[in-house]
């Protein structure tokens, strides 16, 4: 399946490469040119040991470094999509969401969560805390990535990053991805069945362009039980594709 749409914009053999994937396309083809690798909320909140005991999140890590510098190797966009709330977010919130992670106000987005062995973590999952920072080894990659310009961090308010609410429709992801003409985005992080898919979704259906989703099945991970994970490949598979970072690497070269 070619997903580079030359027609529109045209292609280079430079820039083209044909990656394996899950399912009957067995493969699909991209330009590196218009391609993003997302990575969804792998941050202190949702992976340290100190608040979250499940080590899935975390067993993922070191196949997303591999992944994060095969794309950078081939010139492709990182890009960072983390919760990072300011005083406004916590304004226009719907009420769903604050009981989604906090049971009152003083648990949910934006309320103190004091030290931690020793660490000051800041308020839950607001911009420049440490919650929010990605999580061990990662924090340092994403640092080095977004100051050698391979990579992009973005704030987000919502689950996708891709909407933000009745103040921010135009989130800085999206007017990323129009403004450059993306049209083919990897995704992975935490978690499979909430915010991964959500942005997938958006992705799919929202963005202007309609963009070409994959799924990259081990740097994603979830807490929820496993027929969550299920129904995600399901609708992926229909919506977009799945697919494994050894064998994208390997096709990467």
């Amino acid at each position: 399946m070619d997903l580079t749409r030359s027609q529109l914009y045209g292609s280079s053999k430079n820039t083209t490469k044909v990656i394996p994937v899950n399912g009957k396309d067995r493969s699909i083809i991209i330009d590196t040119k218009r391609t993003l690798l997302c990575i969804i909320d792998m941050q202190n909140f949702f992976l340290h040991p100190a608040r979250q005991p499940s080590p899935v999140g975390r067993d993922v890590v070191p196949a997303t470094i591999k992944m994060i510098n095969a794309f950078r190797k081939n010139s492709i966009t990182v890009a960072w999509v983390n919760w990072g709330l300011d005083e406004i977010d916590l304004l226009t919130m719907p009420s769903a969401f604050l009981r989604g992670f906090g049971s009152t106000p003083d648990t949910t987005f934006g309320s103190d969560m004091g030290i931690i062995n020793g660490t000051e973590w800041g308020r839950l999952l607001m911009r420049h805390q440490f919650n929010s920072q990605p999580w061990g080894p990662l924090y340092a990659l994403q640092v080095e990535g977004v100051e050698q310009g391979t990579d992009l961090y973005f704030n987000k308010n919502r689950l996708s990053g891709l909407s933000g609410g009745l103040l921010k429709p135009m989130t800085p992801l999206r007017l990323y991805i129009q403004e450059n003409d993306i049209t083919t985005v990897f995704f992975g992080g935490v978690n499979t069945d909430q915010c991964v898919f959500g942005a997938m979704i958006d992705a799919y259906f929202l963005a202007t362009q309609g963009l070409d989703v994959i799924m990259v099945d081990d740097i994603s991970a979830t807490t929820s039980p496993n027929y969550a994970t299920e129904m995600v490949v399901f609708n992926i598979g229909g919506d977009g594709w799945t697919a494994n970072s050894t064998a994208i690497m390997s096709a990467l070269g």
